[in-house]
């Protein structure tokens, strides 16, 4: 009886392996074969689950699932489990498991955070998710999981560019964010930002724990501060860095390392004015 348990086994494995090992050609460019993954599973993104023939049946039904973009196929139990993330998105989730065969399904795949039913959770999943294939653009993004999607712009493309905006309304790439607006002055139209909770216009993604920076910048100060005011910063979850102002004047940086395995602030700030 166990024997015949395991022939089976073996055999649905085989036959998962021989029938998609075969071109994606109608799949994205950077697919060239879709292979199965014997003991493994990706654990925390199944979205649906429902008993199945064969193999082959689930791997067909993610390809008409907007959502799907990976499969767990529970082999003694013929069941399917559709994951709206692959390995490549969430390696974090990608674990061994005895009892599962895992794909990602590259055929008539949706890319990460390109529809509003598929938001990814920030800029640097949807470049992890797509690797070569990301280009510059608005995503869906839910960073909390909160079910309210934003539409933002991801710097994906980093090969030998500079990051710049220009703050003068001409620079798409730019998301105005509460009462941030641009206005005319002097003849220049520039942005106005009232110092407002929640009012700052949002640049796109920076992959700043892989880039060496320099920011300059020229500060005047118009009246006394009643709270801090920020110049720049990443400041998503997890927190990385952020500029600004103290109440006293002090310009202070805040930026995120790991000390023995735990994350830690530190704060240099400028003297008094």
């Amino acid at each position: 009886m166990e024997t015949f348990k395991v022939l089976r086994v073996l055999c649905a494995v085989i036959f998962l392996l021989m029938v998609y090992r075969t071109p994606c050609a109608n799949a994205i460019s950077k697919c060239e074969s879709q292979e199965s993954t014997f003991t493994r599973a990706l654990k925390g993104h199944t979205y649906d689950t429902f008993g199945v023939n064969s193999p082959d049946v689930c791997v067909k039904r993610c390809e008409k699932e907007k959502r799907c973009q990976s499969i767990n196929f529970v082999f003694e139990e013929h069941i399917c489990e559709l994951n709206n993330r692959s390995m490549e998105a969430r390696p974090d989730g990608y674990v061994v498991d005895p009892r599962r065969i895992y794909m990602t399904v590259y055929l008539n795949r949706v890319p990460l955070g390109s529809i509003p039913e598929l938001p990814a959770k920030s800029c640097a999943e949807i470049k992890a998710s797509e690797g070569e294939q990301a280009v510059n653009g608005h995503y869906w993004l839910d960073p909390y999981n909160t079910g309210k999607n934003e539409w933002t712009n991801c710097y994906l493309e980093t090969k030998g560019s500079l990051f710049h905006w220009t703050l003068s309304g001409t620079d798409s790439s730019l998301t105005l964010r509460g009462a941030a607006k641009f206005v005319r002055k002097s003849g220049r139209t520039v942005l106005y930002l009232d110092g407002t909770q929640g009012t700052f216009a949002e640049t796109s993604s920076v992959p700043f724990q892989k880039t060496d920076l320099t920011i300059a910048v020229w500060i005047f100060i118009k009246s006394p501060l009643t709270r801090r005011q920020e110049i720049y910063s990443d400041w998503s979850s997890p927190h990385q860095f952020r500029i600004g102002i103290e109440i006293n004047g002090q310009l202070c940086f805040q930026g995120r390392r790991d000390v023995g395995g735990e994350s830690d602030m530190m704060t240099p700030c400028t003297k008094s004015r």
